[in-house]
């Protein structure tokens, strides 16, 4: 499959992700404990339903065997480093709140800056009790959307020796990040766009159907259509102004479907005397 996209990814960096295209791309390369499917989780690295205790504060996640695409095993003790660097304040990690939003034991404390626990990360309710058994502490039973949240990439497994041999460069390019998910991401240049090539050491590749999925950067609509007509993508997105013109050329081919966004209007409130 080949599809046009407006812009190049920002990040493969799933602790600074805040863009739809970054997320997108972290998603379809790494895993986290669940994965989300037609609007359900599913469990991902998590062998399934973790041992919860009598007073629903602690779960312990059994991990299923994956390898990161140098070929060492992700462990439990990756989630955990990843977890304390989303709540380490000089990381200057993105949506870290989302982990006080689900009640993971201490996390709104680490994050107030005027509580005592602030910044003290390794204080947060996360522990690797082997390299295949994960336990999340929270302060309170878990909310109805606890499973779904850790489908997102600030909840992602990171390698502490990657992170740590790249520094600055870490997650900017395809050969400074490991992967774990569905695909690796290869022959990304900068401005151009880049390909998703099926992980075929990936616990659930079978589930994979395409071997691989490439993205070219293409700002201008005008060109991402043409390359559509040529038969050079194979998906486009229709701004208003070409709606009508493909309902009378192309109408079997068009499809429509719901998308994520915000919309204001900013209004001037100040007079202008010039």
């Amino acid at each position: 499959m080949k599809f046009a996209i407006t812009a190049d990814i920002p990040t493969l960096d799933p602790n600074l992700a805040t863009d739809t295209t970054s997320t997108n791309a972290i998603d379809m390369t790494q895993s986290g404990l669940t994965r989300m499917h037609n609007n359900k989780f599913e469990w991902d690295l998590a062998k399934g339903e973790p041992k919860v205790s009598a007073d629903k504060k602690t779960y312990t996640f059994t991990l299923r065997d994956q390898k990161w695409s140098d070929g060492k095993p992700v462990t439990a003790q990756d989630f955990v480093y990843g977890w304390h660097r989303q709540n380490d304040p000089n990381a200057k990690p993105a949506y870290n709140f989302l982990f006080a939003s689900v009640g993971i034991k201490n996390a709104a404390k680490i994050q107030n800056q005027d509580d005592s626990l602030y910044g003290k990360y390794d204080q947060l309710g996360v522990k690797a009790l082997d390299d295949k058994t994960l336990q999340v502490t929270l302060d309170q039973p878990a909310p109805p959307f606890f499973y779904s949240i850790l489908s997102q990439p600030q909840f992602f497994p990171v390698r502490e020796d990657v992170v740590k041999k790249n520094g600055s460069k870490y997650a900017t390019s395809a050969d400074t990040m490991l992967y774990s998910g569905p695909f690796v991401l290869s022959d990304w240049k900068k401005g151009t766009g880049w390909t998703y090539k099926k992980n075929k050491d990936y616990w659930n590749a079978k589930a994979t159907k395409l071997e691989t999925v490439d993205f070219k950067v293409v700002k201008e609509q005008g060109t991402a259509i043409n390359l559509y007509k040529t038969g050079s993508i194979d998906e486009v997105g229709l701004s208003a102004e070409y709606v009508d013109q493909f309902k009378k050329t192309n109408a079997s081919e068009m499809k429509s479907a719901l998308e994520s966004g915000t919309f204001f209007l900013y209004i001037n409130q100040k007079t202008n005397k010039n």
